[in-house]
């Protein structure tokens, strides 16, 4: 194995599990070098686990005993494991704590709550401490809070919803969408928009950290119904406040500030004539700049059973701001 070139070996190894790579790699120095690829274990690492993951164990040492410790050779003919097949070990540690259910446990004593959302990046875990404020942690080794977010809006009728990647902390209230980005250890105010609306409408907003005067006033009808969801740097928001055949959802660039394009819900597919009952977004496993769409429709009778109700799948492409009906 180890005479092959690595390009002909690479397209042989990805057929194999793990456990028969890690067979190969007893067999003699030469299977041992040509098996410590790191293409080859950077692909399994991404079948097996989610980028989040995989982003945590490659920021995060190891703090729960047993802690994990990177490997070293004693024989000096031995090259050290590659990187990939080192992160894979860490993913493999971290899988068995969860099966054991080994953990450690850290009381937060600020979140006197009944609702609140949670959202991890790396070693940074933000979560609303209520209605009008965002706690933002470190939880490399033992979590410590790094800051207190203040939110623009102190009387809402919808749930903040919070979301963290990338350095990048969006934060919605309403139709409000607020995106900070990290500088040093803290995150700072970007720019703010009003996300169901066009561009213009959010040249006016204010840069105060308060804005429910302002908000008063621009925004005569607050949303009762709000999803607000992510694929890597796009935004796909819905606040309604009435019938789902009226509702649209608009997707924004959250690097640029600029909104893409707007969805009128009734025309995904306008052919239908039973009202739309429900939407909801569906997130894809891997971020393929695609999500999956669930339009639920009521079929037009007098008596409301089980089967009056339909559900329509579609695939949205971000990229190309376009339908696919599955």
């Amino acid at each position: 194995m180890e005479n092959l070139p690595i390009l002909p070996l690479e397209q042989i190894l990805i057929y194999l599990e793990v456990e028969d790579l890690l067979a190969c790699s007893l067999v003699s120095i030469g299977w041992r070098d040509a098996v410590n690829n790191d293409r080859i274990w950077k692909r399994i690492c991404h079948i097996r686990s989610s980028k989040a993951t995989i982003d945590h164990v490659q920021a995060v040492n190891s703090t729960i005993p047993p802690t994990f410790l990177d490997p070293e050779t004693c024989n000096p003919q031995l090259e050290s494991l590659c990187y990939w097949r080192t992160v894979y070990m860490k993913l493999e540690h971290v899988k068995c704590n969860w099966h054991r259910a080994n953990h450690r446990t850290y009381n937060v004593t600020d979140l006197a709550y009944n609702y609140f959302d949670l959202k991890v990046d790396k070693d940074v875990l933000v979560t609303n401490v209520n209605d009008h404020h965002c706690a933002v942690w470190n939880i490399r080794g033992a979590p410590c809070k790094q800051e207190m977010i203040a939110c623009a809006l102190t009387n809402t009728r919808c749930k903040c919803m919070i979301h963290v990647r990338d350095e990048r902390l969006a934060i919605v209230q309403d139709s409000l969408l607020q995106v900070y980005i990290l500088e040093g250890k803290h995150f700072k105010l970007s720019y703010r928009c009003l996300f169901n609306q066009a561009e213009s409408a959010s040249e006016s907003i204010p840069g105060s950290p308060n804005i429910d005067e302002w908000y008063n006033e621009a925004v005569k009808r607050r949303p009762t119904h709000l999803q607000a969801f992510y694929v890597g740097k796009y935004f796909i928001g819905l606040a309604e406040n009435g019938p789902y055949d009226n509702s649209s959802f608009h997707v924004w660039d959250t690097v640029t500030g600029k909104k893409l394009k707007e969805e009128r819900a009734k025309m995904i597919s306008p052919e239908i004539r039973d009202p739309i009952y429900n939407v909801k977004f569906c997130s894809p496993k891997s971020d393929l700049g695609k999500i999956l769409v669930c339009v639920q429709h009521a079929k037009r009778s007098g008596n409301f059973t089980e089967d009056s109700y339909y559900t329509i799948l579609y695939i949205y492409d971000l990229t190309l701001l376009t339908f696919k009906k599955l």
